[in-house]
């Protein structure tokens, strides 16, 4: 019963996550102040319901429940039961569930944090979240579920893999779905002050907090990896340079290159067309990252087993969200450029040319 549950909580989710990237379209489009509050309630629903299925999923592992396929392929009677739970995002399905999950988290945290910013604006990126959000919600149900039966249920499971039993490989996948999911605000805003044509200084010295913070995860992920396959190199030296987990590398290096980018929009008194570039990168680069993994054109420890199926729903997401977003860049680009300015130039101090 708990994993019916927990699959309706999901499909629930994925009608307010539907719902909110309306609202919060319609509701800047609008200026409408109760379609974007509808938008906020919407998004803090759907984190609800995503914790309610994620939790749900959680059990099953917890109490052994070999009637979910999931359950039954990676755990088993005898595992410990901290990494029964962390099996809940040691593969797949779990792991999309989990990507589903940290993404509702920050959209919940931003539909609560809009003090200092134009209600359209944050209407606008709380609709562009929500279509963010959408598409790993409809892989976690409709290619990767993980709440599927297994009719007649397995005496016992097929167990966790042994490369997973490591804190640090436990610890990896949430904080790399939190890095590359909170870069996703950036880029939500950024889309924003696109359809807005709002490029202001404002905006780029309240983005630089969520960026650094997404990329602070980020670093954390990479450095427990690294930690724990050092360790580990010696029973597996491929361990330390496998593709899949250093996917939070290349967002690593565009989420720097994105901190530098705002702090000079901040001296600059306006975003750049280059910072927005660099938005996109940062969201796109994760998506490209699963489709090779997932269509198993990368070899890899299976923290993400190879799923053609999913793999194809992720390049379509990809395409059609990146496709969007670079239209809109190339369609608003000489407004960024119109509203970009240099700092004034200021010849430097006399002493530091005099001669001595």
């Amino acid at each position: 019963m708990i994993p019916e549950l927990a699959h309706l909580s999901l499909i629930l989710a994925f009608l307010f996550t539907l719902s909110q990237a309306f609202a919060g379209l319609t509701g800047g489009a609008l200026g409408s102040q109760p379609v974007w509050r509808y938008a906020r309630l919407a998004a803090m629903a759907q984190l609800v319901l995503v914790v309610i299925a994620f939790v749900g999923l959680m059990f099953s592992f917890y109490r052994n429940d070999f009637s979910v396929t999931y359950v039954a392929t990676h755990s088993d009677s005898v595992l410990a039961w901290p990494y029964r739970l962390a099996a809940t995002w040691g593969e797949n399905q779990g792991s999309i569930l989990l990507w589903v999950l940290v993404s509702a988290a920050w959209t919940g945290a931003l539909a609560l944090r809009h003090s200092g910013l134009p209600f359209g604006l944050h209407s606008h990126a709380l609709g562009v979240l929500g279509l963010m959000a959408a598409g790993p919600q409809a892989i976690a149900l409709f290619t990767a579920n993980p709440f599927a039966r297994l009719l007649p249920p397995l005496a016992d499971g097929a167990g966790l893999n042994a490369l997973l039993k490591d804190p640090g490989r436990v610890m990896y996948f949430p904080l790399f779905f939190a890095g590359i999911a909170g870069l996703c605000i950036p880029f939500a805003f950024s889309m924003a002050a696109l359809i807005e044509g709002r490029f202001t200084r404002e905006l780029a010295h309240l983005l630089r907090p969520w960026a650094l913070l997404a990329w602070g995860f980020l670093t954390l992920a990479i450095a427990v990896w690294s930690y724990g396959a050092y360790d580990a190199a010696g029973r597996d030296a491929g361990v330390f340079w496998n593709p899949v987990e250093h996917a939070a590398f290349g967002p690593w290096l565009i989420g720097m290159a994105l901190l530098h980018a705002l702090a000079a929009a901040d001296e600059r008194g306006a975003l750049t067309w280059w910072t927005v570039l660099l938005a996109i990168l940062v969201f796109a680069l994760p998506l490209l990252a699963a489709f090779l993994v997932l269509l198993g054109l990368v070899p890899s420890v299976p923290a993400l087993v190879t799923d053609p199926g999913s793999s194809m729903y992720v390049l379509m997401f990809a395409s059609l969200a990146c496709g969007a977003s670079f239209a809109l860049l190339a369609w608003r680009g000489d407004r960024i450029a119109a509203t970009a300015t240099e700092p004034p130039y200021t010849s430097p101090p006399t002493h530091f040319c005099r001669i001595h």
